[in-house]
Order: C-alpha cells, then sequence, then structure tokens
C-alpha cells in the first residue's frame, strides 16, 4: 500500500504547467491527485513528468469541484494563474480581463469544496489588481483599438476591441475585494514576497507567495537559508547555489560560429565581453567535467588539478562559463552579466538563453597545433613551446542585452 493512500484527503492544482510545483509538493509528501489546465502541451508535459497524477485538460471554470474530488476532503489546492497580464515584462501591451480575473476560481473551490491549505504563486504586481480602461491617444485623447488604430471623432468602440490597460485610478481595487472574498469564507491569508534563491534554489527569482489556511488556522513560513556569497557569512547562512550546479555541460551545442545565419555584431560584442570579464580576467574560474554534471565533480581553479584519465568520467575540461543576460531591464541594472556561483533569474517569454561550447585552443607551436579543438577530441602533445588555453563556455540570451554572467551565480530571470 502506498503511504499516501493512508490520508483520503486530496491535493488539486490549478494551471499546472512543467509540473515543477508538483515536484515541490510531493517532495514534501503530498502526492498530487488531480492536475488541471486547458492547453495540452502543459497537460502532455505534465503527464510525461507525473504519470501517476490524473489530468483534466480544460478551462478551470469548467472544473466542478464538487465533481473533481467526488467527496473526498481536499488537503492542499495550489494555484499559479497566469501572470502575465500583472508582471511589468509584459509592458505596455493589451491586457486582458479575462486573464486578470482567474485568481477568482481559487475562490470558488474555497466556498465548495473548502480546501484545507490554498497556495498561491503570481508576481508581485498581482495586489496592483484593479479594473481595466482604454488607452488613449496622446496626441487626440480618443480611444486606442487593439490593432494601435485611433477611434474617430465622436466614434464608440467595443470593449472587446478596445486596447485596454490598468486604470490608475483604481490600483488594487479588484485585489482588496479578491482578499476580503477568501477571507469572508473563513480563511486566514498571508502574502510575501520572496526570492527563491534565499531558500537554496538556483534561481534569484522574485515571487508572490500567498497562503490561505482554513479555519482561521496560522500560517507558518520557511526560514530563510541562503544569501548572497559576499553576505551570507556575516548572517549565518549557506551561500546562494550557483547555476553550475543545474546545468550539464556535457550536453553537445551549437557553436556561434560558422552559422548560415551569423549572430548580430551586438550579440557578438556583448559574448566577447563576457569572455574578457569570466573568462581571461576571471580570478576563480572554476574546473568541471565534460562528461557529468554532477556538483560534487566541480572544483575550484585554485586547487590542484585532478588525475586525467581515460576511464568513463574520467575526462575534465577547464570551463570559465559566464551567463549573459539580454532582456532589457537586467541588462540595464547589472550590465546584463553574472557570475554562475550565483542562481539564475526568472526565465520568461521575452527571454532566451544559449550554451557557447567550450573548445581548447593551442597557445603556440605550429598553425594545426594552435587550431582550435573539441573538449571531447583527444589533446595534442604537449611540448615545452606550446601551452594549451582553455576558451570557455558561458551562457548568453541572444534576443536583446546583456554580457551575461558566471555559472556559479544563480540564473536569472
Amino acid at each position: 500500500m502506498n503511504a499516501f493512500s493512508l490520508d483520503n484527503r486530496m491535493t488539486i492544482v490549478l494551471f499546472a504547467g512543467m509540473g515543477g510545483g508538483c515536484d515541490g509538493l510531493e517532495q514534501a509528501g503530498f502526492h498530487v491527485h488531480v492536475a488541471i489546465n486547458h492547453d495540452p502541451v502543459a497537460v502532455a508535459v505534465h503527464e510525461k513528468r507525473h504519470p501517476h497524477t490524473k489530468h483534466l485538460r480544460c478551462d478551470v471554470f469548467e472544473a466542478d469541484p464538487r465533481k473533481v474530488t467526488n467527496g473526498r476532503g481536499v488537503r492542499v489546492l495550489h494555484a499559479s494563474p497566469d501572470c502575465t497580464h500583472f508582471s511589468v515584462a509584459k509592458g505596455s501591451k493589451p491586457v486582458s480581463k479575462r486573464r486578470r480575473s482567474l485568481a477568482w476560481v481559487i475562490c470558488r473551490w474555497a466556498g465548495t469544496v473548502r480546501p484545507e491549505t490554498i497556495t498561491m504563486e503570481n508576481v508581485q504586481e498581482i495586489t496592483t489588481w484593479g479594473p481595466l480602461v482604454a488607452k488613449r491617444d496622446p496626441a487626440t485623447g480618443r480611444v486606442m483599438r487593439l490593432d494601435g488604430s485611433v477611434a474617430a471623432k465622436g466614434e464608440r468602440v467595443p470593449i472587446a476591441e478596445q486596447w485596454l490597460i490598468p486604470d490608475p485610478r483604481h490600483k488594487g481595487r479588484i485585489w482588496r475585494a479578491w482578499l476580503k472574498h477568501l477571507r469572508g469564507l473563513g480563511y486566514n491569508f498571508e502574502h510575501r514576497v520572496l526570492v527563491c534563491a534565499d531558500y537554496g534554489v538556483p534561481t534569484i527569482r522574485k515571487r508572490f507567495f500567498g497562503v490561505a489556511q482554513a479555519d482561521s488556522r496560522p500560517v507558518v513560513w520557511p526560514v530563510r537559508t541562503h544569501a548572497p556569497r559576499k553576505d551570507a557569512k556575516r548572517l549565518g547562512l549557506k551561500p546562494w547555489v550557483g547555476a553550475h550546479t543545474i546545468i550539464d555541460w556535457s550536453l553537445p551545442v551549437k557553436s556561434i560560429f560558422g552559422r548560415k545565419k551569423p549572430l548580430a555584431e551586438a550579440t557578438l560584442r556583448r559574448t566577447a565581453r563576457g569572455v574578457m570579464r569570466y573568462v581571461v580576467d576571471a580570478a576563480k574560474p572554476f574546473i568541471v567535467p565534460i562528461t557529468h554534471s554532477g556538483g560534487d565533480r566541480v572544483h575550484d581553479a585554485g586547487e590542484p588539478l585532478r588525475m586525467l584519465t581515460t576511464a568513463h568520467r574520467g575526462e575534465l575540461s577547464v570551463v570559465a562559463p559566464a551567463l549573459i543576460r539580454t532582456d532589457q531591464q537586467s541588462a540595464a541594472a547589472r550590465n546584463g552579466v553574472h557570475s554562475a556561483e550565483e542562481p539564475v533569474n526568472t526565465m520568461h517569454t521575452s527571454s532566451g538563453m544559449a550554451l557557447l561550447g567550450a573548445t581548447i585552443v593551442g597557445a603556440g607551436g605550429r598553425a594545426a597545433q594552435s587550431a582550435p579543438r573539441d573538449l571531447e577530441e583527444p589533446l595534442g602533445t604537449t611540448t615545452g613551446k606550446e601551452d594549451r588555453v582553455p576558451v570557455a563556455a558561458h551562457m548568453s540570451k541572444f534576443n536583446q542585452n546583456g554580457d551575461g554572467y558566471m555559472p556559479t551565480e544563480p540564473l536569472d530571470t
């Protein structure tokens, strides 16, 4: 008998995606019984990763809580409503009233099957949730349509065709109504904005986390365990977990050279700046094996080099990678360059990441000896007239700006 079957109460996940939230729930001992999402790709991925979970592919409002639970109690309900229409990453693009209203489904579940604990994850801007208003053309003051056109004088544009934006006069009004409704159902609700890296996760993603407890039970928050490396010792905490712990350096990657469509000059300049900062001028590059990504086989370059053997997992390569940001906000904040010893930032739809493959280049000898070599090829004979120089891999986003950062830092958003 499975240990989970001893407790008949269910764990339900709304807006199920890649399955990371369910991983956390199950690591905490809560078997996920039902996962709901309307998107076929999200459901297919979740089914692959969590085959023991029952999946419902439908709109979350179409799933009747009573029918889903079939009389069983709900121990935990977890929901991650669409955050893109609250997030600042969306910029000035039109927002959807329906997408911003998805959190109301939580109150539906709370009022019908009364989960003992409700957890909610989103962006911190959800607390600004309020009514929408039509965007106005700065020159004429007239309503703008979704296609960017401006209404004629005296024309009335249907709401479905209007370019809607949050009304700054009523910021947070709907959020306060939502909160009042949930508390009126007998729930004690608290929220915090937390940095995941502070709890041992290799990402500096900052997210809104809400917890609601039925019958006004107290909410207990986890204790912070990690801090940036420069502050960790002073605070008596562990240093942030680096991005290199979750990157498999052995995976083959596409070179930035020899492409059918060359990379833009700006991208190559950012890559070069990242290499100079975190490879050529790096005080502490680190060594990783090219056939294994485990954290226990990553070594400080200040230590003696381990013995190189021909045995499986005996191969080592010198890698001084840097992670390069290209989204505008983080690039502007820190020049888009980060150390891989820190966590990564949150990945969103406007960001991308690419791994630049490492090679070994001869620094002396004849031209053929100085040619770049793939790390998976045998190393040529090393003589007194020749040295081998590591040309390291680092992470780069090719869509906007930023020089990158070291894999020993957490990943960016």
